[in-house]
């Protein structure tokens, strides 16, 4: 085996287990020109249908009522994902994001891997400046509180998204743990 790939796998194992010490994951360089290559019209009808199979029951059951009329902008930052969520018509619609809306919510797909999987609380991620929001405050509080009021069990393929998004936070964690690992290597030589 070559000695390059004997010394990533030695560093792989390294790093199994170690913490990020409060460090985000970094996504490779080519993942935001790859988003921006997705036509937007794309992008917004694979959010809205899983937005709208995600959350059927709370739409019928009425609890996402408070936005009706009402605008939020989500940003994944690090990915250069920008998209407006609104509901119609009983149907939750995505779209472009606006320029004006009435709340916005930013953060890093670390940030919001670790909300949805509910490895950390969204007070702490908000106090800790990496869940940003801005705009209508009252607003903002009815989507934390009904995220954080969310059973996952209740979701559809609960199970599932739950397998998928805690395997990829756990991916991003060694993925980080790795460059910083490899970064080190290169100090020293």
């Amino acid at each position: 085996m070559p000695p390059c790939i004997q010394r990533n796998k030695q560093l792989i194992e390294e790093s199994r287990g170690t913490p990020l010490d409060g460090k985000q994951p970094v996504l490779p360089s080519f993942v935001p020109d790859l988003v921006r290559t997705v036509p937007t019209r794309f992008k917004s009808q694979i959010i809205t249908r899983a937005l709208n199979e995600l959350f059927e029951t709370a739409i019928l059951d009425g609890d996402l009522d408070f936005l009706h009329g009402h605008s939020t902008n989500i940003t994944v930052e690090d990915t250069g994902l920008e998209f407006s969520v609104t509901l119609v018509n009983n149907r939750l619609i995505a779209g472009n994001a606006l320029p004006v809306s009435n709340v916005s919510i930013a953060g890093t797909v670390h940030t919001f891997l670790l909300l949805a999987t509910r490895s950390e609380d969204p007070d702490t991620l908000f106090f800790n400046r990496r869940l940003k929001t801005e705009g209508d405050t009252d607003l903002g509080l009815y989507l934390k509180n009904f995220l954080a009021a969310l059973d996952p069990d209740s979701l559809p393929y609960h199970k599932l998204i739950d397998l998928v998004l805690r395997n990829t936070l756990t991916i991003a964690e060694r993925y980080q743990t790795l460059l910083d690992a490899r970064k080190a290597l290169f100090r020293r030589q």
